[in-house]
């Protein structure tokens, strides 16, 4: 038989790695904003760069990164609330 002990000690280290696991998933999403703010510096470049905003509309381009700034933000925010709410049940 295993001794209790023993099985309390692995049940600590056991939660102590999904806590880990947990908080590395937490630095992940912290992650997704920042490469999303670069992916938006780099549209924003791309878009002046080679005149796209001049051709569609300087008003339009602008509607555009921020609709899909809106867009990502909301689907990562919805993203991490979603796996959050899975941690708790």
């Amino acid at each position: 038989m295993v001794d209790s002990e023993k099985l309390e000690d692995l049940r600590k280290k056991l939660l102590e790695e999904i806590q880990e696991a947990i908080d590395y998933l937490k630095e992940i999403g912290q992650t997704l904003v920042a490469n999303l703010l670069i992916w938006l510096s780099y549209l924003i470049d791309l878009l002046i760069k080679y005149g796209i905003i001049a051709v569609i509309g300087f008003s339009t381009g602008i509607f555009l990164i921020i609709l899909i700034t809106v867009l990502i933000t909301f689907f990562i925010t919805k993203s991490c609330y979603q796996n959050s709410n899975d941690d708790e049940n």
